[in-house]
C-alpha cells in the first residue's frame, strides 16, 4: 500500500518585536498573519509557532536580498508541535529583508512554499537642530543683547543639547552653553526649544572681530553601534561693527525699505488700472484680449507680493 503523508505547515506564529532599550519604545507583539511591518533598526524578533504535524526541526530564515540568507534553528519541543525563537536565538533586525520559517518533520517533509513576511529596518537618524532666531550672519555693536531661538529634534530623544561660538575658525575652543546636561534620558521624542538672550557685552569683543555660533545635539544610539550620532546646525557668524557703522547699516536699511514699499505703491496702482480696465472694457476690442490680461495682471501681483518679503527680509 501507499500512504500519502501531508506536509508540515507553519501555524498560529505570535512573533514580537523588542525595540532597543535606548528608545524607551515598549514590546510590540505581531499577530498571526500580520501584514509586512516596519521596526527600528536593532530590534531583537522574538516568538513561536505551530507545526502542524510533530517536526524534527525548523529554521527561521531572513532574506536581505542581496546578501547570503540569515538561518536561526529554532527550538523544538519534545513533542515537536512547538516552535520557538527565543532568548539567545532571538534575531535581530539591522536590515531590510523578508523572513520565512522553515519545518521539516520527522520524514524529512518540509513545508512547501513558507509564507513570507516583508520586515523594513528604519534607521536612527542624527538630530535636527534648527536655528529659528537669529538664524542669519549679523552685523551688530559689540555690547548688542541678540535674542536666541533653539529647536531641536531627534528619533528617540536627545541624550544632550548645546548652543556654541567662538573666534577664529576652530571650533575646538568654542564656549559651550549646555541646554540639555549629558545622559538625559531616552525616550523624549518631543522637540526641545531653547530661547534666551545673547549678551555679547560678556565676550569684551571689539570692531572688526567676527564670533561663530551654532548649536549641535547628541542622541542614544550606543557607541558599539556607531553613536552617539551628532547633528549640528547652519553656521552662522556675528561680525563687530562701530555704532557709527551701525548707524550707516541702520539708515540704509531704513532706504531700502522706503524703496520697496514705493515700488509696491507704484505696482499697486498699476494693477488697479489694469483691474479696472479689464472689467469695463476699456482698451479691450474683444473677450480674447480680456483673456490674455488675466495673466498679467497675475504677474503683477506676484511681483507686488515679492516686493512685500523683500520689505520684510529688510526690515
Amino acid at each position: 500500500s501507499v500512504s500519502i503523508l501531508p506536509r508540515p505547515s507553519v501555524l498560529d506564529a505570535r512573533l514580537t518585536v523588542h525595540p532597543p532599550a535606548y528608545t524607551g519604545m515598549p514590546a510590540r507583539a505581531i499577530p498571526s498573519g500580520a501584514p509586512d511591518g516596519e521596526a527600528p533598526a536593532g530590534s531583537r524578533l522574538e516568538g513561536e509557532a505551530a507545526s502542524s504535524v510533530p517536526a524534527e526541526g525548523a529554521d527561521f530564515v531572513f532574506d536581505a536580498g542581496d546578501a547570503e540568507e540569515a538561518r536561526i534553528p529554532m527550538e523544538v519541543s519534545v513533542d515537536g508541535l512547538r516552535l520557538s525563537l527565543e532568548g539567545d536565538r532571538a534575531f535581530r533586525i539591522v536590515r531590510d529583508g523578508q523572513y520565512r520559517i522553515e519545518v521539516r518533520d520527522r520524514n524529512g517533509l518540509a513545508n512547501a512554499r513558507p509564507v513570507r513576511h516583508s520586515v523594513r529596518a528604519l534607521p536612527d537618524r542624527p538630530p535636527e537642530i534648527r536655528v529659528l532666531e537669529p538664524g542669519r550672519d549679523l552685523q551688530v555693536v559689540a555690547d548688542a543683547r541678540i535674542p536666541v531661538a533653539l529647536s531641536f529634534q531627534d528619533d528617540y530623544g536627545l541624550r544632550a543639547a548645546s548652543f556654541f561660538h567662538h573666534l577664529g575658525l576652530d571650533e575646538a575652543e568654542a564656549v559651550v552653553r549646555p541646554l540639555r546636561e549629558e545622559g538625559s534620558p531616552p525616550g523624549e521624542k518631543g522637540p526641545l526649544e531653547a530661547a534666551f538672550e545673547w549678551d555679547l557685552a560678556e565676550l569684551g569683543l571689539s570692531p572688526g572681530q567676527i564670533v561663530r555660533y551654532a548649536a549641535r545635539a547628541a542622541d542614544h544610539l550606543p557607541e558599539g553601534e556607531g553613536g552617539p550620532q551628532v547633528g549640528v546646525s547652519p553656521r552662522y557668524q556675528v561680525a563687530i561693527v562701530t555704532r557709527e557703522e551701525a548707524a550707516q547699516q541702520i539708515a540704509r536699511m531704513i532706504e531700502a525699505i522706503r524703496a520697496e514699499v514705493a515700488r509696491a505703491r507704484d505696482e499697486q496702482a498699476e494693477i488697479r488700472g489694469a483691474t479696472a480696465a479689464l472689467l469695463d472694457g476699456r482698451d479691450q476690442p474683444d473677450w480674447s484680449s480680456r483673456a490674455m490680461s488675466a495673466p498679467i495682471i497675475a504677474a503683477r501681483r506676484q511681483r507686488r507680493r515679492e516686493s512685500g518679503a523683500r520689505v520684510d527680509r529688510a526690515v
